[in-house]
């Protein structure tokens, strides 16, 4: 798996207050991954900070995959 993601910066160039640690599991990734949880069930402890830590993996992972796919187009 690759390096930490650098953090995402808002339109203003300043990274945004959102944590996408916890979030992008809630949203996923447009055209890529559904969803995978839904953040009422972080914090009602569903699930663990450690299914968060596989949720963002799995992300960094399909990301990766769908990039180096694009690649060789």
């Amino acid at each position: 798996m690759a390096g930490r993601r650098k953090r995402k910066q808002g339109k203003s160039g300043k990274p945004t207050a959102i944590k996408w640690f916890f979030m992008r599991p809630c949203v996923g990734v447009n055209g890529l991954c559904p969803p995978l949880c839904q953040y009422h069930q972080l914090t009602d402890g569903t699930y663990s900070l450690a299914d968060v830590e596989m949720f963002n993996q799995t992300i960094d992972e399909l990301i990766d995959i769908a990039e180096a796919a694009s690649g060789n187009n």
